[in-house]
């Protein structure tokens, strides 16, 4: 619901994003924490050459000159409908890069899964990556996904 506080810590860049708090807060009383917001921080430089193109509380896309940048917050484990939520989200971003397929893609965020595990959500995600011929960062710099291990003495 703070959304306007990035405008003042970081004024050298615009915001694109949503809350999900907002949409609680219009819901009634707030109970819990809720889930979701994203947001894409852009330099004020490349403001003419930004375009919002989607914005909703689980994912973002903008896109600055021939790149479309996607940032996501999936549902994490325990969710209700999480299949249904995946399936719908990892759709809607096919959607979004099939219109803008003259464009890179980068896909970032928080996928609240195991990208290498064998559930329904993992699998669903694997075959998004497939079909779209994503490429994981982790699996370009392995280091970081396989740190060497500590010597013990």
């Amino acid at each position: 619901m703070n959304l306007c506080l990035f405008d003042k810590h970081f004024d050298s860049y615009f915001a694109y994003g949503s809350s999900a708090l907002s949409h609680c807060i219009e819901s009634g009383m707030l109970r819990g924490r809720p889930y979701g917001g994203v947001m894409i921080l852009i330099n004020k430089n490349l403001r003419k050459n930004t375009t919002t193109i989607f914005c909703e509380e689980r994912f973002v896309v903008v896109k600055i000159f021939n790149y479309l940048l996607i940032n996501v917050y999936l549902s994490c484990f325990g969710s209700t409908d999480r299949l249904c939520i995946y399936e719908n989200l990892l759709s809607d971003i096919e959607i979004w890069h099939d219109r803008y397929s003259d464009c890179k893609c980068v896909i970032a965020g928080n996928f609240n899964c195991d990208l290498d595990g064998v559930g329904a959500v993992s699998q669903m995600v694997q075959m998004f990556m497939r079909n779209g011929s994503v490429l994981r960062c982790d699996d370009i710099f392995l280091v970081t996904k396989y740190p060497p291990t500590k010597m013990r003495l």
